[in-house]
């Protein structure tokens, strides 16, 4: 009735909420690992933080290359285990 109706309403808005945090023209590996980590930020900040943060991620990994194949990046797991905590990020 009403109510399965409702759930289902709050459920479709909370995947969309989710979905936004990541990169939807993303591979669907690299959009579930972004929407992790904006899982890990969202514990400890606001949602308008977390889009920032998210956003600026993005934005820092494609702006890099990659050595490899001399092609931007994107924020993904591969990519950010290659990442020197001292000296990038």
């Amino acid at each position: 009735g009403d109510e399965q109706l409702e759930k289902e309403e709050h459920r479709q808005v909370l995947i969309q909420k989710w979905h936004s945090f990541s990169d939807p023209t993303a591979p669907i590996e690299e959009r579930r690992f972004q929407v992790l980590i904006a899982a890990r930020i969202h514990a400890r900040c606001q949602e308008p933080i977390v889009h920032k943060a998210m956003l600026r991620l993005r934005e820092y990994f494609a702006n890099q290359e990659d050595t490899n194949e001399g092609t931007a990046q994107s924020l993904s797991a591969q990519c950010l285990s290659q990442c020197d905590p001292e000296s990038d990020i």
